[in-house]
């Protein structure tokens, strides 16, 4: 019996060659393709967008699309019906008044439980897309003593992330502050990443001598530090990360800081803002979307009132997430920061106040002593807005 090539003449014999050669290097080249796109989007692995659609398919279906581009598995959840079900929501200035903050919890534990049935399996990452109008964060209280008996509320994301109370963080959490169509840009930017450095801290304290010092220790060489002073707006752009303390709010910070949202140049290279003070990203917070808007990749705020100058305060939490932004990593910030605030709660064993604190009807917790309140305050008033993508790389 003859095999076919016995046929061919050399030309022949060539032209087959070349076209399994040819064959051998498109197949090598598919297969890189292919890898490359998994490792893009193993840092997803699978995600849940949380988001207020007003009902309508079509916007549901453009932020599904725009997070397929990093992620294997994408869910959503539109809660504009279980809203219209409990009825328009107070304006978020009045939300931590007693007779509103009862309302908020009551939609967002109905939020909440069809996000539980859709997290199965669990997902890497949780998306709230939308304002606090949009997709309410939870009002959670906290009673302790100190000198006199005192009761704070702090409005955060974090039962969206512990499902299953288990009373640390479970997914990863990011809040993209913007109507779902305005949001669609943001998730499409899967390769946002920033190199830490340079870094401008403006601060009120002397909190930012231990921060340099944190940055120099990770090769961060072009740092400017100001203290007690104005802030210098020349220097924002072109830096890696900004970082502000001292009395603030939604709308900016206090003199002798005096930055406001509406004083906030251009940000062309991407950077990771911190707003380290009082309220700073409370619900309806200008100075956090002003910043997004002006090209920060995100933002760190905090949601109520802050504790910063105490070692139990929010400051622990951004050591630990500065010494794991030191490390070779791939993960996306908000993954970094994640782990960060789970070590945080482990390691002052707030487990069981948080577990607590989630089987209550009323989501208030009676803490032990000042500075454990202070410590699981911090942890929680302190969330991400802005890219789930970007990544900050030493």
């Amino acid at each position: 019996m003859w095999s076919g090539h016995e046929y061919l003449g050399p030309e022949s014999m060539a032209l087959r060659n070349a076209w399994a050669g040819f064959a051998g290097i498109l197949c090598v080249f598919t297969l890189a393709a292919l890898h490359a796109e998994a490792d893009t989007k193993r840092q997803g692995e699978s995600v849940l967008l949380v988001a207020n659609c007003g009902g309508e398919k079509a916007a549901g279906d453009a932020l599904k699309k725009a997070a397929l581009a990093f992620s294997s598995e994408v869910k959503l959840l539109d809660v504009h019906p279980i809203l219209k079900y409990q009825g328009k929501l107070p304006p978020p200035e009045a939300r931590a008044m007693a007779a509103a903050h009862k309302k908020v919890n009551k939609a967002a534990l109905a939020i909440r439980k069809r996000v539980k049935a859709l997290a199965k399996p669990e997902p890497s990452l949780i998306i709230i897309v939308g304002g606090e109008s949009d997709v309410p964060p939870f009002v959670l209280t906290f009673t302790y003593e100190k000198g006199d008996k005192r009761k704070e509320q702090v409005f955060s994301d974090y039962p969206y992330s512990d499902l299953w109370q288990r009373g640390n963080f479970g997914p990863a959490l990011v809040r993209i502050p913007t109507p779902a169509a305005d949001a669609v840009p943001v998730l499409e930017r899967p390769g946002w990443v920033s190199h830490l450095k340079s870094a401008y801290l403006c601060t009120l304290h002397a909190l930012n001598d231990r921060v340099a010092e944190v940055l120099q220790g990770k090769n961060v060489e072009g740092i400017t530090s100001t203290r007690g002073e104005g802030v210098r707006l020349d220097l924002l752009d072109g830096q890696s990360l900004l970082l502000f303390q001292g009395h603030g709010g939604p709308q900016g910070y206090a003199d002798p800081i005096s930055l406001r949202w509406n004083n906030i140049p251009s940000l062309r290279d991407g950077p990771l803002v911190v707003l380290a003070g009082c309220s700073t990203a409370a619900p309806g917070s200008s100075i956090v979307r002003q910043f997004l808007k002006q090209g920060a990749a995100g933002v760190l705020g905090t949601t109520s009132m802050a504790h910063g100058v105490y070692e139990c305060g929010y400051w622990p939490l951004l050591w630990e997430l500065l010494g794991q932004l030191s490390a070779e990593t791939d993960q996306p910030f908000p993954i970094v920061l994640n782990g960060a605030k789970r070590d945080a709660i482990r390691e002052k064993e707030c487990e069981p106040k948080l577990k607590a604190l989630l089987g209550a009807k009323s989501l208030s917790i009676r803490c032990d002593t000042w500075q454990e309140a202070y410590h699981i305050i911090g942890v929680l008033q302190f969330q991400y807005y802005g890219a789930p993508q970007f990544t900050l790389k030493p």
